[in-house]
Parts: structure tokens; C-alpha cells; sequence
């Protein structure tokens, strides 16, 4: 599928899949704080200038197949043997993440941070009583992740909770600690300004003017609904520039129908997912919804649900075992 992309993408899009808006800045050579300030420093380490070479593409396919085969590894234990063919077919074909499998960008390191809070929770490092500590190891780990990813920030606080739960105040420090010094890292001028939801389409007024409606409260729900669609299956040019110029005959139509279509099935499946690991591991699983509703809050398109197709995909396969056995 990257493959197959790397060929079209120019040809349908009009862009080449390593195409990073925002790669100029990450190697503007500015140390400064500002946001990803990790992934500047690495990209200067490992020396990146870009995104086509053979270290970064080489890099990128290592790391995001590894966190794929870790994630078939941690589903197996919940899927049978169809369903987890399903699951391996449907990752694989997954046209979102087929983009990013070979682009070395800061999404990757998203992936890697919900994977390894997904492994403690699944298996069980929250419930058990011995392993409620942070350990110095995972304070640098999250610390590093995060400074590479700034939305990692999301996770890694639940998670610091969580495994300090039984003494919450230092908990609470620790993590408020650990939120004020990578916003004070990370914190750059036009910070808000980017990701207020007034400054791009699909704002609340945005789509009371394009439906029509004047009762705020319809809109609101219009609004949810419409970032939940953008969040689960739109690329960035349909947050970014609004639907009108999807509304015309032809391709962007087209265009328009795969992910209303893409959305309702992932979201389908993300909500079979999360209610089967809330049943088996609890209230813990919910931490898992803090960066899912920031996006639906500030900025949504698919780029950012990348880290969690696994989860979408995985209900998809649960629905899937459970309507085989129903036929058995």
C-alpha cells in the first residue's frame, strides 16, 4: 500500500507522499522551545535534511512495522484466528497509515506512546498493586517521547496517574510538574491561535452557515458530529479549506464519500473497541479518550488518529469474530 501510494499520490493528489508541510521549520536549524522541539534535535543528530533519503525512510519503516507486529502480537490474546487475519489484512491496507509507514515524522513517535501505554494497560500494570510505581526509566521515556511528540503530553500525564494512584498528591505534583515543563518547552507564540477551532472551517459558526440553522445548541451537535467524521477520516486539506471544494462532481466527490464512509466504520470500530477494554481493564481505559477528545476540540483530520487505527481496527475485527461464532 505504500507502494502503491508513492505512485499515485502525485498523480491523484498532486503531492509526493513524503511531502511535510511543516519539515522546513523542523529543520530551520531553531533550538529554541517551540513545538516537537525533540524531533528538531533528533532530525539534527541523526542529520535529516530530508525526508526521501534512505535513513529516514529506512527508519520510519523499521519503527512503524515493529509497532505494528507488537500491536498484532497484544491483540492476538483477544482475536481468534479469523479474526486476526482480518485485523493483520486490514492494517496493512489501511490507506492513512500506509502513507506514513515510510515518512519519518513526529506522528510516529504518537504511535509508539499509545502502543506502550496500551501494553501496560492490557497487561494489567495498572490493576496489579506491585507495579503502581513510576519508575525513574519511564519518567525519561515519556519525557523524551514527549518533547519529540507534544501530544504525547496526553497520554504520558494519565499514565503517571495511574501508576501513582495509590499516593495521589504525588501523583497530582508529578504530573503537574511534568505538564508545566513541557508546555514551557514546547510553548511558542501563536501556540492557541493554531489550535483554536474559530481560526479554521468546522467552527460552530462555520456550520450554522453552512447548514442553515441559527439554534446554537443543533449546531453544537452538528459541529461534534462533523469534527468526529473529519477526526476519523479526512485528510487535512478537508479540515483545513472547509467542504466546498469537495462539493463538485467528480473526484473530490468522490473523495468526500470515502471518508464520510472511512469515518463511520472507524469510529464503529473504536467504539466496539474501547467498550470491550473498558469491560475487561476498567476505568484505566479511558485515559485513552484524553488526546481523542483534544482533537475533536481543537484540530481534526485523520493525521492525528493515526496512533490509534489499531484500536478502530481491532473492534472492527471483534465484530467480526463475534458475528463468525453467532454463524458456527
Amino acid at each position: 500500500m505504500s507502494l502503491v501510494f508513492f505512485v499515485i499520490m502525485p498523480l491523484i493528489f498532486d503531492r509526493n507522499i513524503f511531502m511535510y508541510d511543516d519539515f522546513a521549520y523542523y529543520i530551520s536549524g531553531d533550538f529554541g522551545t517551540g513545538r516537537n522541539i525533540g524531533y528538531r534535535w533528533l532530525l539534527w543528530l541523526l542529520g535529516i535534511k530530508s525526508l526521501d533519503a534512505v535513513l529516514p525512510v529506512f527508519l520510519a519503516f523499521i519503527i512503524n512495522i515493529s509497532v505494528d507486529i507488537v500491536w498484532i502480537n497484544l491483540l492476538s490474546k483477544h482475536l481468534n484466528f479469523k479474526g486476526l487475519f482480518l485485523f493483520v489484512l486490514m492494517l496493512g491496507l489501511q490507506p492513512y497509515a500506509a502513507v506514513y509507514t515510510i515518512k519519518f515524522s513526529p506522528i510516529l513517535f504518537a504511535k509508539i506512546g499509545l502502543l506502550f501505554f496500551c501494553w501496560e494497560l492490557f497487561r494489567g500494570g495498572f490493576n496489579k498493586i506491585k507495579q503502581k510505581t513510576l519508575s525513574l526509566g519511564e519518567m525519561i521515556f515519556w519525557t523524551l517521547l514527549t518533547l519529540v511528540r507534544n501530544s504525547n503530553l496526553f497520554i504520558a500525564a494519565p499514565y503517571m496517574f495511574l501508576k501513582l494512584r495509590n499516593k495521589p498528591l504525588i501523583g497530582i505534583l508529578i504530573c503537574f510538574c511534568f505538564t508545566f515543563g513541557i508546555l514551557y518547552s514546547t510553548w511558542y507564540d501563536g501556540l492557541v491561535v493554531g489550535i483554536s477551532p474559530s481560526n479554521w472551517p468546522w467552527s460552530l459558526n462555520y456550520m450554522k452557515e453552512l447548514l442553515g440553522i441559527e439554534n446554537n445548541f443543533v449546531g453544537l451537535i452538528a459541529t461534534f458530529f462533523s469534527r468526529v467524521i473529519l477526526l476519523f477520516g479526512a485528510r487535512e486539506k478537508l479540515h483545513n479549506l472547509g467542504i466546498e471544494p469537495f462539493l463538485v462532481w467528480g473526484i473530490p466527490a468522490l473523495e468526500l464519500c470515502i471518508y464520510v464512509l472511512l469515518a463511520c466504520i472507524q469510529f464503529f470500530g473504536f467504539c466496539v473497541a474501547m467498550r470491550y477494554i473498558f469491560k475487561r481493564y476498567g476505568i484505566a481505559s479511558f485515559a485513552i479518550l484524553v488526546p481523542i477528545i483534544f482533537s475533536i476540540l481543537t484540530v481534526s483530520h485523520q493525521r492525528y488518529l493515526i496512533p490509534f487505527i489499531p484500536i478502530c481496527l481491532f473492534g472492527l475485527a471483534l465484530a467480526f469474530d463475534r458475528i463468525v461464532k453467532q454463524f458456527k
